[in-house]
């Protein structure tokens, strides 16, 4: 809807171009595929705040930005990496005060809205599962982002006023920098068509978080 009216201007009355029909279609011909996907959603008997930990996900592309909340436990020798939550966002358009133009936000303020909604999701999680105490991990490719969580500045009303509200539900030392490419938030800030979705990737998080890792090995910007 927001490319129908960006990109080629249209009203509601207009009829749409040849493209967007058949991204639509395309679209609405892979829902077929949603009732193979399943969902291991089971956390019973697994959280022992003692041996597992929460790991928050965050990053924006052009036009989403979107967060996932992961649950990794270790039992029996062994870690399960478990999805818990996700949220995506489409981009807002910000208003030009001259041209009156609506144009896309800069991608650092998109991976900040991310981190917002990424605290909120943990929150969330933490209320209703009830672990309020574990061991909470935050991460995102942004060191833009990164710099103003963790540094103190005379920020613009729109970075201050979203500062404030991950200071007020997180802890500035629990935010880490994972390169683009480890970052699983990236298959749902991307879009992906539903056969995307089977990847164990979305459902159980980057391989690296199975293994014993290291906070070293990341920047603690």
């Amino acid at each position: 809807m927001q490319k129908a009216w960006k990109n080629y201007k249209l009203t509601w009355d207009q009829k749409l171009p040849s493209e967007i029909v058949e991204e639509f279609k395309n679209w609405l011909a892979s829902l077929e595929f949603l009732k193979l996907v399943q969902i291991p959603r089971y956390f019973g008997g697994l959280v022992d705040e003692s041996t597992t930990t929460l790991h928050m996900f965050s990053d924006a592309s052009g036009k989403v930005f979107a967060a996932c909340v992961f649950l990794r436990i270790e039992c029996d020798n062994k870690v399960k990496i478990k999805l818990v939550q996700a949220k995506s966002r489409v981009a807002p358009l910000k208003k030009d005060p001259i041209t009156k133009t609506k144009n896309e936000m800069s991608i650092p303020k998109l991976e900040l809205l991310a981190a917002v909604i990424g605290t909120r999701l943990v929150q969330s999680v933490k209320t209703s599962l009830n672990i309020h105490s574990i061991q909470t991990f935050y991460w995102t490719d942004s060191k833009v982002v990164l710099c103003w969580i963790k540094n103190s500045g005379t920020w613009k009303t729109f970075v201050r006023n979203r500062i404030k509200e991950i200071h007020s539900s997180s802890s500035k030392e629990d935010w880490y920098y994972v390169p683009s490419q480890m970052n699983a938030a990236d298959i749902a800030s991307r879009g992906c068509n539903v056969q995307t979705l089977f990847s164990l990737c979305w459902w159980e998080g980057p391989i690296w978080l199975k293994k014993p890792f290291l906070l070293a090995r990341h920047q603690r910007l």
